[in-house]
């Protein structure tokens, strides 16, 4: 399903696959083993054992994905001031998706 179509059915799923495919370290983990595209289901444990020797930035993406998956992980929003101008655009971008325009 493209992800415009997805949005309107989904718009939580969309901001993840978005989040994925569009950041550098995630994009290298959008595989069967930790997000599985087609039942909607991410590999939440997985994703944050892997994730933990990562820089801040990079596990604040990984926390936005699962916080906007479903809510089980907690995000401070406080952490995008550590982020790079292409990173705090991706955060827009995924909460526009997320939240149908803002």
């Amino acid at each position: 399903m493209e992800l415009s179509e997805l949005a309107k059915h989904n718009p939580h799923w969309a901001a993840v696959i978005y989040l994925f495919n569009n950041h550098s370290k995630l994009e290298r983990y959008l595989t069967d083993e930790y997000i599985d595209y087609d039942n909607q289901v991410i590999e939440v444990k997985q994703l944050l054992k892997l994730s933990k020797p990562w820089s801040r930035s990079e596990q604040f993406f990984v926390n936005l994905a699962i916080h906007l998956y479903n809510g089980e992980v907690s995000v401070d929003l406080n952490d995008i001031d550590y982020l790079d101008s292409n990173n705090k655009q991706l955060v827009k971008n995924v909460l526009r998706l997320r939240f149908k325009g803002l």
